[in-house]
């Protein structure tokens, strides 16, 4: 398991935690937490001198596409492609001809929700759905 393999090459113990009531872990100031991609953790994560990779408020803002999106181009430091959340903008950039890459879900992974749209009757699906 993932743990475990962590434990071996990090020669450090792992364990792996849930965000409900399975979890027993109560962390202290030498505890190093890799946060999984959850935005809720069952503990506080304010302890001084805890490191905690991948915090949980920003886990929130990536698992929500649109979110992300605003935030990466709103950095100023990350190139992001051009998104509108306009129709009309979208419909504009296909009848340029432009291929728009859609979503129908803006918190889902692997694939999910991504509708590739060459004709402007395919934005129906995602703006009007």
């Amino acid at each position: 398991n993932l743990a475990q393999e962590l434990s071996n090459r990090l020669k450090l113990k792992v364990r792996q935690l849930y965000n409900d009531e399975r979890s027993q872990y109560v962390p202290s100031p030498k505890s190093f937490v890799i946060n999984w991609g959850s935005s809720k953790v069952p503990f506080a994560i304010t302890i001084p001198g805890m490191t905690v990779l991948n915090r949980p408020e920003c886990t929130a803002i990536a698992s929500d596409k649109l979110r992300s999106f605003h935030t990466l181009r709103d950095s100023g430091q990350v190139s992001i492609p051009e998104f509108t959340e306009d129709k009309d903008v979208a419909s504009r950039w296909i009848e340029e001809g432009t291929v728009v890459v859609a979503r129908t879900q803006l918190r889902a992974h692997s694939g999910e929700g991504i509708v590739v749209c060459s004709r402007t009757e395919c934005l129906s699906v995602t703006f009007d759905g």
